[in-house]
């Protein structure tokens, strides 16, 4: 019963990590996408008056989509890395 409750507590930890990796990259990731896809269009004007991202939403929208895929793919290699290392891990 125990080991039960200590995978079910791995879990729960797993999950709060998720989504403070989420919290936290998806912001900075979305930034850094939205700023690249502004000088990539040549459309650096708005980053020096600081728009908003949202004044272009169809960007906007895919660069949170990818933020999201890339964040959460990276997330997977990151267990399945921890898998590899400590093969207890599962």
């Amino acid at each position: 019963m125990i080991l039960l409750q200590a995978a079910m507590a791995a879990g729960l930890v797993l999950i709060v990590v998720f989504g403070i990796y989420l919290l936290i990259g998806i912001p900075i990731l979305t930034t850094v996408l939205m700023k690249t896809y502004w000088k990539i269009s040549n459309q650096l004007e708005k980053i020096s008056n600081g728009t908003p991202y949202y004044k272009d939403p169809f960007p906007f929208v895919i660069s949170i989509v990818l933020s999201l895929a890339v964040l959460i793919y990276g997330f997977y290699l990151f267990i399945i890395s921890l898998n590899k290392f400590i093969p207890s891990f599962d």
